[in-house]
């Protein structure tokens, strides 16, 4: 631990999932805001990041703890905040109440691997057209020897009244010397553990990239997010879906624009455990539309 102490760890996912129209992040102050808050959380906790990724509305962490109730607490904190700034900012409340955190031991290397792939792929639901230039994920912290690839100022140097300003958190409990970029932005490479991740993969940087860009995100999203939720039938599904479209547009199902089940669909499957059929048969869509839209790679027939 930073304070020297050995102490044994266990790794977890956490899924922050299932938001309302209420987007999470809708400016660039909003996904550092929200990045920090993750940093702040953790170490009031008492529990080490080893991956984030933060896209509009949803996030997700991979994170080392000693146990799983400092893992519970830690979802907790980080919403109480992050609402005390939607409320702040956009004069809202109540949004996150309905937000699902979903925690999964981590019991397996490969398993540990392929959430950490995951998490760090989910930049892509986010419109990224390249991970590395991604800026709210923990990319750029693994593979550098330790250092951020920008000049930095420590969190240490500052004054209280800027690491207050900077770091929007009123009292003393920050801060470790985390590394702020020339926009103010948290570098992860100074809060995340990048040494972990690097370690999981052997130190094979090639490694690392072959198994971002292999890993089966149907596959893990079911693992991680989905797989204690109950299957919903079709009619259960097309009524859940039916709510939102008439809380978010005052519209059925049928009566929304494409570009409105655009917007609905990736907040359904984040929320509800079900499949592209399924959302295909409820929307009145293609499977193959809905499979463009998520970014899930079509199947192809056995033997090509």
């Amino acid at each position: 631990m930073s304070d020297g102490r050995r102490v044994r760890l266990f790794p977890f996912h956490l899924s922050f999932e299932g938001l309302e129209k209420a987007i999470l992040c809708r400016d660039n102050e909003d996904y550092d805001l929200a990045v920090k808050y993750l940093a702040l959380a953790a170490h009031r906790a008492g529990i080490i990041i080893v991956t984030y990724v933060v896209v509009s509305n949803h996030l997700h962490c991979v994170v080392l703890s000693r146990d799983m109730d400092s893992v519970l607490s830690f979802p907790g904190d980080y919403k109480k905040r992050y609402a005390m700034w939607l409320r702040r900012k956009y004069s809202e409340s109540k949004v996150l109440q309905s937000c699902n955190v979903d925690v999964q031991y981590l019991d397996s290397d490969r398993y540990l691997r392929n959430a950490v792939a995951y998490d760090i792929r989910n930049a892509l639901d986010n419109g990224a057209k390249n991970i590395a230039n991604y800026k709210w994920s923990s990319f750029r912290a693994y593979f550098c020897s330790g250092k951020a690839s920008v000049e930095t100022v420590s969190t240490a140097t500052l004054s209280f009244r800027e690491r207050e300003i900077t770091m929007h958190c009123a009292g003393r409990s920050v801060f470790n010397e985390w590394l702020l970029n020339g926009n103010g932005e948290i570098e992860p490479v100074s809060f995340c553990d990048w040494e972990y991740v690097e370690a999981a993969f052997a130190h094979d940087q090639a490694f690392f990239l072959r198994t971002i860009g292999a890993v089966n995100t149907s596959e893990m999203q079911e693992a991680l997010v989905l797989s204690h939720r109950l299957k919903q039938t079709d009619m259960e599904l097309y009524k859940t879906a039916n709510e939102k479209a008439r809380a978010w547009y005052n519209q059925n199902i049928s009566e929304l624009s494409l570009g409105q089940k655009a917007k609905m669909i990736p907040y359904i499957i984040h929320s509800n455990r079900t499949t592209v059929p399924q959302l295909a048969r409820c929307f009145g869509l293609s499977r193959e539309y809905i499979s463009r839209l998520l970014h899930i790679p079509e199947k192809k027939p056995a033997g090509e």
